[in-house]
């Protein structure tokens, strides 16, 4: 998981910023998808024009691959980066969960 803080004009140019970073990532990387997820604008700490982008990126055990993650989004200007393993990754629903229910409702 990649956690990164990033300066822009507007919540719009930093979407642009990150459709860029999730364009030239996705070529480098598996399964990357950045988006935005809050602006820094209302911590009466943080400087105006600042948001956090965040995204799973699937290097697995690739310490170069990551690396060069890590220069891309810096050339984009993203500073306090971020990364965290990801244990566990919820979707709408698995195919285990949905067999586990299954078996519950049988017993009930």
């Amino acid at each position: 998981m990649l956690t990164a803080y990033i300066h822009g004009e507007s919540f719009e140019a930093v979407q642009r910023i990150c459709s860029r970073l999730n364009q030239r990532l996705k070529s480098m990387v598996s399964g990357v998808e950045l988006q935005v997820l809050t602006s820094e604008r209302t911590s009466a700490t943080a400087e105006p024009g600042g948001y956090t982008i965040s995204g799973v990126a699937n290097v697995g055990d690739s310490a170069p691959e990551l690396l060069e993650t890590v220069a891309v989004l810096r050339s984009a200007g993203a500073t306090h980066i971020h990364v965290t393993p990801l244990i566990y990754r919820f979707t709408e629903e698995s195919i285990s969960v949905r067999a586990l229910r299954e078996r519950l409702k049988r017993i009930h």
